[in-house]
């Protein structure tokens, strides 16, 4: 079927913007120029260029003209059909669902899971905050599926702190990162685009991506993090990279300084859209990490997601999406057709929280106690596992990645590990690399557990 006259104008525009013909920040054709080299009249032009100002890739200023606005991720805003991606993140190995499923009257000591221990949860600062709340009550919102109004702005003065300068229109609340994930790539991530992720990563072994139809690519992870060096040959556009910067699941790694100039300079020079997840970000133990990609971002090539999960349990599901607005009010749009909206009175908890100093007291409580657990784990695998396995040593987060000697591989690990009542995370869970890893997490248990698993998996691989 033959394009109409505008659609051509639209296609033309947007074809330039996303070529780097046309950069954000430049200014565009007037409508008069447009109309002659285009063989169309004005009306049809100024209809297109509005149609364009609407999904936010031009802005036009008063006694100036019509700038470029945005580009990578506006425009997977169209024609993006909703694949509801059933289990999005599951796994899809039967090992790991045995591992997470197998509850006996026994008690399991849990280095698999990826969850804070209930008695980091702040619950007298949480009990107070919550009164507070139900004081203010008034049952409605006016936020709609973009999130409350004064839990966004509490956001970004949150992000503020981190160097991110975002304002409350262009921050979505989710019901945790996951969500904001699945959100990014069921309504902007088409079938057939290639998705690059880490590796080892949740995400590479994810059978619901694959069920969409994207191709997944992986990008090998060493102590620095992702290696922006081996991207392979891709589509111009047809790219989204997946990052977590920040003590990475599940090798605990951390990407420096120059890496992740590195890996925003290639984004902004191949128009490569970039997916950054910062959930571990707050949960430094040594030191801060780097400035956020975010931070780095001029081209709005990053959506950046955050929560407060990882701070606060899982039963805390707040987390947040940073990116062009053109772009937030198309995923809002797909979030109020999969839930309705967040928990409000999770969302006034936590504007309250984010707003009052008990945030920054509780994530100093937090770095004490997962340091003491980080060293504890590292100094029994020291003792239990030298010679027979090499692991990470993170410098914030929850995890440990484990790669066993090839002469101390045992094909029964995972089994004889649950018999003796230890369960941890095995590595085809998150890798289809050779060899044989597992994840441990040292968040949700006690010290003397970490010691007693540590133990008894070092007498497995004896």
């Amino acid at each position: 079927m033959r394009k109409t006259k505008h659609r051509q104008l639209v296609d033309l525009v947007k074809g330039k913007i996303s070529d780097g013909e046309w950069a954000i920040g430049s200014m565009i054709p007037s409508q008069r120029d447009l109309a002659k080299r285009c063989g169309m009249n004005r009306s049809t032009v100024v209809a297109a260029l509005d149609e364009l100002k609407a999904d936010g890739l031009l802005r036009t200023i008063t006694g100036k003209g019509t700038i470029v606005a945005n580009n990578s991720w506006t425009l997977r805003d169209e024609g993006v059909p909703l694949n509801w991606i059933s289990g999005l993140l599951h796994r899809g190995t039967e090992t790991a669902e045995r591992v997470q499923m197998d509850e006996t009257g026994n008690k399991l000591i849990r280095l698999d899971r990826d969850e804070l221990v209930r008695t980091m949860f702040p619950a007298r600062d949480m009990q107070v905050i919550m009164r507070g709340v139900l004081a203010d009550w008034q049952g409605t919102s006016a936020g709609g599926p973009n999130g409350d109004p004064v839990l966004r702005k509490a956001i970004c003065n949150h992000l503020k702190e981190k160097g991110i300068q975002t304002s409350p229109e262009s921050v979505l609340v989710t019901s945790g990162a996951t969500q904001a994930l699945h959100l990014i790539t069921t309504a902007l991530v088409r079938p057939g685009e290639m998705l690059i992720t880490e590796d080892p990563s949740p995400l590479s072994r994810s059978a619901g991506l694959r069920d969409a139809g994207m191709r997944l690519v992986r990008l090998p992870v060493d102590e620095a993090g992702l290696r922006p060096e081996s991207l392979p040959p891709y589509e111009k556009r047809r790219a989204v990279l997946y990052a977590m910067p920040a003590f990475q699941n599940p090798t605990g790694s951390l990407m420096p300084e120059e890496r992740r100039a590195e890996l925003i300079r290639l984004g902004q020079r191949e128009q490569i859209s970039i997916i950054e997840d910062d959930s571990f970000g707050d949960l430094w133990i040594d030191s801060p990490p780097p400035l956020s990609l975010k931070t780095r971002d001029t081209f709005g090539n990053v959506l950046y997601i955050g929560s407060l999960s990882q701070v606060l349990g899982p039963d805390f599901r707040i987390g947040w999406t940073v990116g062009p607005k053109a772009v937030i009010d198309r995923l809002a749009a797909v979030k109020a057709e999969m839930d309705g909206g967040t928990s409000l009175l999770q969302q006034l908890a936590a504007a309250k929280w984010l707003a009052s100093e008990l945030h920054g007291q509780h994530l100093d409580y937090l770095r004490r106690q997962l340091r003491l657990r980080r060293e504890v784990a590292l100094e029994a695998l020291e003792e239990h596992l030298t010679g027979r396995a090499v692991w990470t040593e993170p410098a914030g987060g929850y995890y440990i990645w484990v790669r066993v000697n090839p002469d101390s591989q045992d094909r029964l690990l995972f089994q004889k590990a649950q018999a003796k009542g230890i369960a941890v995370s095995p590595g085809n869970g998150f890798t289809s690399r050779p060899g044989q890893t597992f994840r441990l997490s040292y968040s949700l248990i006690s010290t003397a557990e970490i010691r007693k698993g540590i133990a008894l998996l070092g007498q497995i691989l004896k």
